[in-house]
């Protein structure tokens, strides 16, 4: 099983840190990367791009499913 990195957030919620997964957009673009061929990708899931700086979110749960910013605009398409 591959080995996931994190992003430690310095946002905070109920006191309490969260972390994210954290990818590069060549990772993300990449469908065959185990961030789109992963069971737990679900529409919704949440992911920290670290060559954009920012979080992404799945629109779809298959290995094609488009990553998108805050404003639903596309970023990342695994091809």
């Amino acid at each position: 099983m591959a080995q996931r990195r994190f992003a430690l957030l310095n946002k905070v919620i109920g006191r309490k840190y969260f972390s994210l997964p954290v990818y590069t957009s060549s990772e993300l673009n990449d469908i065959s990367n185990i961030v789109n061929t992963d069971r737990d990708k679900v529409n919704g899931s949440m992911v920290y791009n670290s060559t954009t700086s920012q979080p992404l979110w799945s629109f779809g749960a298959d290995d094609a499913s488009t990553w998108r910013d805050a404003q639903a605009v596309v970023v990342n398409t695994p091809v």
